[in-house]
């Protein structure tokens, strides 16, 4: 009874500090901001939190527990960022906690039950489990860090219970990890355990194995998701260490694999060389996003700097050498490293209009795109004039993978090979021509195929599939997750992508049978690693060719051999096992990043109203206090500073247009294209500079009031041939709460089916913004989802610039 209870007081004492470190938050704001990030089904009421931090209760399970650490994570000095994904490794500790406290918790219960029962003499001299058949217990005033190992010997890869939380959850999630890593000031070893901690762990281990076992469905031993133990990780020839990292190599990896990369890294464990203790921590950053800022060199703003880096595909790596200069070049290797897996692009539609088509039996290619893009009523021709007009969705060629691929693709319709394409080639009159009509199909862009999957996905829960979008070019993989209930790709952790029931209506893909590219994720070591890294970084390729990541890959759909189908690979899944396309090379390095500047001659333009939020808030800090020190930043500063990336988006063809709105609107620059000349000689895009730098706040925040008004006026003004929308930035809420219209009207006439689709790209800027949540969706990514568009998180000013970069790339 006494151990339970030690146990119960220590993570109380663990959860006080965490709450203290991460700035205090109060109970109030701790449940709101994680029913807002996690959805009500593990919420604790505030009594429950108040008795856990007070040591006189626990958790009722391992979601409640998680729930409440992932919440006060996601605070750095009361400012709210991103919270730790469901499988990252800051997780871990707490993880242990959760063991010791059921091994307590099962072992009380078991004296309780049977109070004069006498243990035999011959099990009496039985040796209990040792300390290092359990996962590792939390010692008093514990940091998050792992701690050195006291006593005992230390822990062998076939001895470490490592615990892991499987896969497919339920929560709401993030696509990124939570950014740098935290290191706290180093803190003295610890001094010999007091006899209480010593006597928990005798009583205790004796069924903490039998506590991890009987909580599989929650949690899983090292091993397959199964719960069954993982092999000796023949893969792996560094031996493993324990206690405290001293090194850490990053990898910085597409999102539509960092789930499963983090999962390989945490069962590959810290490995020693070098005199180094080396962990290994992975970054999600998607392909372009990456490879533009290790052209132009990293930088502290941009996050953990890489040590490794496997885009998507080989192709990113030429262009980012082709763009870079001085130290920036010196840091990219000549050539990608080895591929760690391989799928295809393919054009995926819903299975109707797929089935309209020809589909399973029929192929179709890029050039069979095109024309279907070209003809206004390509449905009304077969048989289908209730699906409207053939529309595609694309990624961003400069950000995405998938959307890069399929511009190469597309041009290739012409040429005949990708590999022979030339200057010349982009400038063909009858080649534009087939690239524009694809690009005009578009319904809007995306930096990845999340917005457009995640939307679809609405769309088939309201049964009305058809209605988004006719067909998008995404991986294999891609279709594969979609159809088992994974809206955003594989295993995805983004937020709103949690794993759903199989879709009413399946997204099934066709092979272009004029070829396709594929993506071929490389793992490739930057060059300037320190020995300790690059042996690490080695070895764990090994560890990634081996049987054992490569079932993990192949379970998730991917391809070890582009040419032959895996398990996942089925008709069931939307794929086409018999399917083997023919790989298409990638052009050379000048004329890949020739093409992207083809790309932005000939993709479909924008017509687009940026409303800015002025209200008084806007003049605090990035802390949100009314008090700024007087050398810091405002938000509303911050967003001048970023101006770069909020108007270097867009092309001289595309109109836009400013408003700023506090208690009520002000119209700064009417809709107009970006290159027009102005009567003083200056551009519509110098004007546009110019106003955003003359802001000032003051006032509340009439935030529905201007939506609405936005929406209306691109509806006056409504380009059918450009993509037409509406990106708000706000920091607050609707001030007052009652000012007209209410949410329900303005979602109802913004969503509206029969009037022109105009989307509404939401940004909430800062802690305080659109803090409400209800069915487990703020006002925000209600107003997104309406229109089917995206809702982006600025939670922490300092991103703007990076949220408004992902933003943008919708146009």
């Amino acid at each position: 009874m006494a151990d339970y209870q030690a146990a119960l007081r220590e993570l109380g004492e663990a959860l006080t500090e965490l709450k203290r470190r991460r700035g205090a938050p109060s109970y109030d704001r701790i449940r709101t901001r994680g029913v807002f990030l996690f959805g009500e089904s593990s919420a604790l009421s505030k009594a429950s939190m108040s008795l856990m931090f007070a040591g006189q209760s626990g958790p009722i399970s391992l979601d409640r527990l998680l729930w409440l650490v992932r919440t006060l994570l996601s605070y750095d000095g009361g400012v709210e960022i991103d919270p730790p994904g469901r499988h990252d490794q800051e997780l871990e500790p707490w993880l242990e906690r959760w063991s010791t406290l059921e091994a307590c918790r099962t072992a009380r219960r078991r004296q309780t039950s049977h109070p004069k029962t006498e243990r035999p003499k011959a099990a009496a001299a039985t040796n209990p489990p040792s300390l290092q058949d359990l996962p590792k217990p939390f010692a008093p005033n514990s940091t998050d860090q792992e701690l050195p190992q006291q006593d005992g010997p230390a822990d062998t890869p076939s001895q470490s219970a490592h615990v892991v939380i499987n896969r497919g959850a339920s929560d709401n999630d993030t696509t990124e990890d939570p950014g740098p890593a935290r290191h706290p000031e180093p803190t003295p070893e610890p001094e010999q355990k007091p006899r209480w901690w010593r006597r928990k762990r005798t009583v205790c281990a004796a069924v903490g194995l039998m506590v991890l076992v009987a909580a599989a469905g929650i949690v899983g031993l090292d091993g397959d998701d199964d719960g069954t133990p993982a092999p000796e990780r023949p893969d792996a020839k560094l031996p493993t260490c324990t206690g405290r990292a001293t090194e850490t190599l990053r990898i910085a990896s597409s999102t539509d694999k960092s789930a499963v990369l983090k999962e390989l890294a945490r069962r590959y464990a810290k490995r020693s060389s070098h005199g180094q203790c080396v962990q290994i921590a992975v970054d999600s950053i998607d392909s372009g996003t990456a490879m533009q800022t290790l052209a132009r060199g990293w930088n502290k703003t941009d996050g953990p700097q890489p040590d490794v880096w496997s885009p998507a595909s080989r192709i990113w790596l030429p262009i980012a050498r082709q763009r870079a200069e001085d130290k920036a070049l010196d840091r990219l290797p000549a050539t990608a490293g080895t591929s760690i897996a391989t799928s295809p692009l393919t054009i995926a539609m819903p299975e109707p209009m797929a089935r309209a088509l020809g589909w399973p039996t029929k192929r179709i290619g890029w050039k069979d795109l095109a024309s279907f893009a070209g003809q206004r009523d390509f449905w009304k021709n077969h048989g289908h004039p209730e699906w409207g007009a053939f529309k595609l969705g694309k990624t961003n060629p400069e950000y995405s993978t998938s959307g890069l691929n399929a511009t190469i693709a597309a041009f290739f319709t012409k040429t005949g090979t990708s590999a022979e394409m030339a200057p010349k080639h982009l400038k063909d009159t009858q080649n534009r021509k087939r690239v524009r009509d694809i690009e005009n199909a578009t319904v809007h862009y995306g930096d990845t195929t999340l917005t457009f999957l995640a939307n679809l996905r609405r769309a088939d829960d309201s049964n009305q599939s058809t209605s988004y979008i006719s067909a998008v070019t995404v991986e294999e993989t891609a279709v594969i997750a979609y159809n088992k209930g994974y809206p955003c790709g594989s295993d995805s952790v983004e937020p709103g992508c949690e794993k759903k029931k199989p879709p009413h209506t399946k997204l099934v893909a066709f092979y272009p049978d004029d070829g396709t590219l594929y993506s071929d994720h490389p793992y490739t070591p930057l060059n300037g690693l320190r020995a300790a890294q690059e042996a690490v970084a080695d070895d764990f390729r090994a560890y990634l060719a081996g049987s054992h990541a490569q079932e993990r890959f192949t379970a998730l759909g991917f391809r070890i051999d582009p040419a032959k189908a895996t398990a996942q690979i089925t008709q069931q899944n939307g794929a086409q096992p018999s399917a083997t396309p023919e790989q298409l090379e990638a052009p050379a390095p000048d004329v890949l990043d020739k093409l992207l500047v083809a790309w932005r001659e000939l993709r479909k333009p924008a017509n687009v109203l940026i409303l800015m939020d002025t209200s008084g808030s806007m003049n605090q800090g990035t802390g949100n206090h009314p008090d700024r020190l007087p050398e810091e930043p405002s938000k509303l500063d911050l967003i001048k500073d970023a101006h770069g990336p909020l108007l270097d988006g867009f092309t001289d063809q595309d109109r836009v247009g400013l408003w700023s709105f506090s208690d009520s609107r002000k119209v700064h620059q009417a809709l107009s294209p970006m290159g027009a000349t102005t009567s003083a000689g200056k551009t519509h895009r110098d004007d546009l500079e110019a106003s955003i730098q003359s802001l000032k706040p003051e006032g509340a925040t009439a935030l529905y009031d201007v939506i609405d008004d936005a929406v209306r006026e691109l509806r006056r003004d409504y380009d059918p041939s450009a993509i037409n929308a509406v990106v708000v930035l706000t920091d607050g809420r609707n001030e007052p709460a009652d000012t007209p219209p209410p949410l329900e009207t303005l979602l109802g006439r913004i969503g509206d089916p029969d009037e022109p689709a105009v989307r509404v790209f939401t940004i909430a800027y800062s802690s305080s913004a659109d803090e409400k949540a209800t069915k487990g969706k703020t006002p925000l990514q209600d107003i997104a989802a309406a229109t089917h568009a995206r809702a982006y998180n600025a939670r922490d000013p300092k991103t703007i610039s990076k949220v408004l970069t992902n933003v943008i790339s919708n146009f």
